[in-house]
């Protein structure tokens, strides 16, 4: 084996063109690129070091699983807003490695690090992390220290990771140590969740891995480095539809076969998925000492699959936000509005605006970058509703829009006003309504819960006024309190037992048509109404509990069922009975007093 070969590839990868048509790119740049589609994402370069030491492999096998078995315990750096499930929900232990659990927490803070809530970022301080495994003969101590941090530029992210490991393995029997190995490796990555208005999403990777074994035996070492840059390529329609893949390798080893190592520079790979494009791939090997073509080829390519997989994650949690108000803002400076942070909240009304009947109403719209600079990509508005809306279209991003309400009190009419490029997808929505009727609702009524058959709880309710404002076009809401007293009437004890409760009710009405006449329909929202229940019994004390979507007025109110209500309001009372699941009976009368005002 020669002490050095290089390997220069450029010129083997120019696609060749003969009168047969185009060759496509060969040699071994290729070939670590075919490797690197099929990988199997492992951590290559622990695998690789174990492979050097050349140790029983049952003993190996416990060196994994403890590792594995530390790495479990990792948590991620707890940011206000973080993604819910604080990193990856590991069912396969044994496949958690530092990559994988890097890849899962990047992409995951990718939301709260760009939207305002985070911008001083986050760290995890030096928190050594242990696990002991023992089998046989054997036993493996792994020590895991931990500092990972977080910062923000704009819509920039940047995470870093920096993992050492010491691991021991004893002889349970004799005391020796059978090996001691130390793995220090440091990983940086960095995004920008907003595509350039070229429609390029960079990011990059830098990884430093250096494993060293003491202990009985030969020394042996295995230096490790990666630096990628990343380009993805976002369509027309804010869809990233490759990316462009570029690193420099360098690697190093010593063991009892040798030393060895090599360079690798690969530029312009596509990955389309889990599928490559090498048509424009270029760049260069250099193999040094006991390091095989064969060798270099599978640890090269082994080596881009793992960083791919390290940033894949990445780009996936920043198509989602740049798809969805992140980067791309629409603004309507008349009202105040403009595009949400939240990714949840895109379609939903940021401004009502009252306007008369048969108005016209002008508003400016203008479009920006959510973190500095104009924008000039088109903005389309859409309407939803009475009746007409002009222009439809804004070329530059900016300009005025009209909007014509209808000839009818109580009308909304909704604009959804959008822009969608290579920089993203920004969305506003605005509403309109003519002026219309304004509900006010309350009540006073009496609940009795018969048990068993004997036993009677006898309730007074009264649900303070309830004030409805419009939620969506056919959709009023309103909030309300509500409080009551109850006590046992038919107790076999001279023991008198007094409740009192607070309620917080949510209602939701609607309009409709019954027998002819319009008339607000009004509901409980249950899922959104909450109770909180104090007793006092005859021996002294309390005692209370509290009843999410529930209570005893929400009780009543589910006995009564729909609330019906003239159009312009009155007094109704209305009865009804329930049998829940225990075979309690829930027998309600309530009367209801509305009032109907102009808005």
């Amino acid at each position: 084996m020669s002490a050095a070969r290089n390997l220069v590839l450029a010129a083997l990868l120019v696609p060749l063109v003969a009168c047969g048509g185009t060759k496509a790119p060969s040699g071994p740049l290729v070939d670590a690129a075919k490797v690197a589609a099929k990988q199997q994402v492992t951590d290559l370069a622990f695998e690789n070091f174990l492979s050097d030491l050349k140790l029983d492999p049952v003993v190996a096998d416990q060196i994994r699983a403890s590792r594995a078995a530390v790495n479990a315990q990792v948590k991620p750096i707890r940011l206000t807003s973080f993604a819910a499930r604080q990193g990856a929900v590991r069912a396969d232990v044994g496949g958690v490695f530092m990559v994988l659990l890097f890849a899962g927490f990047f992409a995951d803070a990718l939301d709260p690090m760009t939207s305002g809530r985070n911008t001083a970022g986050g760290q995890t301080k030096s928190d050594p992390l242990r696990s002991t495994t023992t089998g046989g003969d054997t036993t493996t101590t792994t020590l895991l220290d931990v500092t990972m941090s977080l910062s923000s530029a704009g819509s920039r992210v940047t995470m870093s990771m920096h993992w050492t490991y010491n691991e021991a393995t004893i002889n349970t029997k004799t005391g020796e140590k059978i090996v001691d190995i130390t793995d220090d490796r440091t990983m940086v990555g960095t995004i920008d969740v907003c595509p350039s208005d070229g429609g390029v999403a960079p990011a990059t990777l830098e990884v430093n891995i250096h494993l060293v074994k003491a202990g009985a035996g030969a020394a042996a070492a295995r230096t490790n480095t990666s630096s990628n840059t990343f380009s993805g390529h976002v369509d027309d329609q804010a869809v990233l539809r490759h990316v462009t893949h570029d690193t420099q390798q360098t690697s190093s080893w010593q063991n009892s076969g040798g030393s060895g190592g090599y360079e690798f520079n690969s530029t312009g790979l596509n990955w389309n998925g889990a599928a490559i494009d090498t048509s424009g791939i270029g760049g260069s090997l250099k193999a040094n000492g006991s390091a095989s073509n064969d060798q270099v080829t599978k640890e090269a390519g082994g080596t881009m699959a793992i960083d791919k997989a390290a940033v894949d994650p990445a780009y996936a949690a920043a198509q989602k936000l740049w798809r969805a108000g992140r980067c791309v803002v629409i603004q309507v400076p008349d009202y105040s509005a403009e595009t949400p942070v939240p990714t949840a909240e895109q379609e939903k009304i940021q401004h009502d605006e009252e306007v008369d009947v048969n108005s016209v109403t002008k508003f400016g719209v203008s479009l920006k970058h959510r973190f500095g600079g104009g924008l000039r990509q088109a903005v389309k508005a859409s309407l939803s509703g009475d009746k007409k809306l002009q222009p439809t279209e804004l070329q530059t991003g900016s300009g005025s829009l009209s909007y014509t309400a209808p000839d009818s009190d109580d009308k909304q009419a909704t604009v959804t006003l959008k822009s969608v490029s290579r920089r993203g997808i920004g969305t506003l929505v605005v509403a309109f309504h003519t002026k219309g009727k304004h509900l006010k609702l309350s009540a006073r009524g009496t609940l009795v819960v018969t048990f068993s058959g004997f036993l009677n709880l006898a309730w007074n309710i009264t649900i303070n006024p309830a004030d409805f404002h419009r939620a969506g076009a056919d959709t009023w809401e309103a909030q309300a309190t509500a409080k009551g007293t109850g006590r046992y009437t038919n107790l076999p004890i001279n023991c008198a037992i007094q409740f009192t409760e607070t309620a917080n009710i949510t209602f939701v009405a609607t309009r409709d048509t019954r027998a002819g006449q319009p008339v607000w329909v009004v509901r409980l929202d249950q899922l959104r109404s909450s109770a909180k229940d104090v007793g006092a019994p005859c021996i002294g004390g309390t005692f209370g509990a509290q009843f999410p979507n529930s209570g005893y007025a929400v009780i009543a109110l589910l006995a009564v069922g729909d609330i019906v209500i003239p159009a312009d309001g009155g007094t109704v009372t209305v009865s009804g009975t329930r049998t829940d699941a225990g075979g309690a009976t829930h027998n309600a009368k309530l009367t209801f007093t509305a009032t109907v005002t102009e808005e």
